[in-house]
């Protein structure tokens, strides 16, 4: 299963990838990749190394697609997430998620239908000339995380007709996430015409751990266990879809019997 999260606006992303792959409800494999093209913030937060990581994955892609390649190039944070941490760089950062763009179709693709595997790629702010518009396209679900400000809502209404019409074309499936505090969601869904998924709260405490910063156990944290809700949200409809798509493809194959 591949999943992207990115903002219009917010600088929320990173925070909501990890929380959701820190407290995904399945017992599956969980990478977060981060593939933020203005650069990253993980390996300086946790005193990762430089490499394995964003910039060694999107060389080592170019000859191979395996979903192995994922894990390979991750390191673990405290807790065990996996993370494929960007480096600080932009010009570094942009041209390795260019290169992953470009050059990993494939993994996407066998990311995306991996059973055992939940890859999670948080794509920082989805400028109109981002290269990580590439692997939003390539997602079963894209994640928009927005603060519930007056400020945010004009931004993206002036993005939303083009992201729902781009994913909608791409076959992803796309998700309003409010993250913080601010308008109602109901009145964000209302003002957009758009659905709102989560409204994951502001949670100091689990920013903190989320960040290196801070102690204790996430999984005791509000946040924490909005994610957790939103990520059981996510794998019922990835499930729901696959169900819907195992008759057409019996369909498909009974066809070809008969021809």
């Amino acid at each position: 299963m591949l999943i992207t999260v990115g903002s219009i606006k917010s600088g929320a992303a990173t925070t909501t990838a990890l929380a959701l792959g820190a407290t995904w409800p399945s017992n599956a494999t969980v990478v977060v990749v981060e593939a933020d093209p203005s650069g990253g913030d993980v390996a300086s937060l946790f005193g990762l190394e430089r490499e394995p990581g964003l910039v060694s994955l999107s060389a080592a892609a170019r000859a191979r697609h395996e979903v192995g390649l994922l894990t390979e190039h991750a390191q673990a944070l405290p807790g065990g997430l996996r993370v494929v941490a960007a480096p600080p760089g932009a010009e570094q950062a942009g041209g390795a998620v260019g290169l992953l763009g470009r050059d990993a179709g494939p993994l996407w693709k066998a990311a995306a239908s991996a059973e055992d595997l939940v890859v999670i790629v948080d794509v920082g702010r989805l400028d109109p000339g981002s290269p990580a518009h590439v692997l939003v396209a390539a997602a079963d679900a894209a994640l928009l995380v927005a603060r519930p400000t007056l400020n945010e809502a004009h931004a993206l209404a002036a993005r939303l007709d083009g992201l729902i019409s781009a994913t909608g074309a791409a076959g992803t499936r796309l998700h309003l996430v409010l993250h913080g505090e601010g308008y109602p969601a109901e009145q964000v869904s209302q003002s957009l015409a758009f659905p709102v998924t989560a409204h994951l709260p502001h949670d100091a405490k689990a920013a903190a751990i989320l960040s290196g910063a801070g102690r204790g156990e996430l999984r005791r944290t509000a946040l924490a266990g909005a994610a957790h809700r939103l990520g059981q949200a996510l794998l019922d409809e990835h499930h729901a879809a696959q169900a819907e798509e195992a008759p057409e493809m019996t369909q498909v194959l009974d066809m070809e019997e008969v021809a």
